[in-house]
């Protein structure tokens, strides 16, 4: 069995537009694993707000970097990696650059390339990034940075890394967190590239 764990923010945690959770079978990454099968496991690691570094200006808790080894380690043996995150970082708020966070992205493929089990044995899951899918930037419930998005996409595509870009993700109403249709989308989305993957 291969296992997929999937380390993001509030979408891979399931927030609707009125902070409440939607219903496991409504989550992409519950859809993901219904399309994939009883040979995959995939293990979501979502929590809202959480952001890709580790900036002194952030709730500690949303730290992405500060818990990811914890997760990576309650999770492995893990085939495949995904993060989801980025969004959050581009609000205008925290004030990071986009070459910060894309540097902040890409720590994550640096760290599971060193990380180690138990008997020193390496561990080196695939990693798959899902860039800042569309969201609606500037509004009251999003204060971020169109352009900072696209910078964060560009640098990764420039590091040539695995990942999937999903700029017609279907919206709630407060444009940041998928409708029931952007879920169905975005497990198509990685679905499919899981299997360009020949995962």
């Amino acid at each position: 069995m291969s296992t997929i764990l999937i380390y993001g923010d509030s979408n891979t945690w399931g927030q609707d537009a009125y902070l409440q959770r939607y219903q496991e079978a409504v989550r992409w990454v519950a859809q993901l694993g219904q399309k994939l099968g009883p040979n995959y496991r995939v293990v979501p690691a979502g929590l809202s707000g959480r952001v890709a570094g580790n900036s002194s200006a952030i709730v500690p808790i949303k730290r992405g970097k500060d818990s990811f080894e914890l997760v990576y380690r309650q999770t492995f043996p893990v085939d495949v990696v995904i993060i989801a995150l980025g969004t959050n970082d581009i609000k205008e708020k925290y004030n990071i650059s986009a070459a910060t966070i894309v540097d902040d992205l890409l720590w994550y493929k640096q760290k599971v390339e060193h990380l180690t089990d138990y008997t020193g044995k390496p561990l080196r899951p695939k990693v798959l990034y899902i860039a800042p899918p569309n969201c609606i930037c500037g509004t009251v419930h999003f204060a971020g940075d169109e352009a900072k998005r696209r910078a964060i996409i560009a640098g990764l595509q420039a590091n040539n890394v695995d990942m999937v870009t999903a700029e017609d993700i279907d919206l709630s109403e407060d444009g940041v967190h998928f409708s029931p249709k952007g879920h169905i989308r975005m497990a198509e989305i990685v679905y499919d590239k899981l299997k360009e993957m020949k995962l």
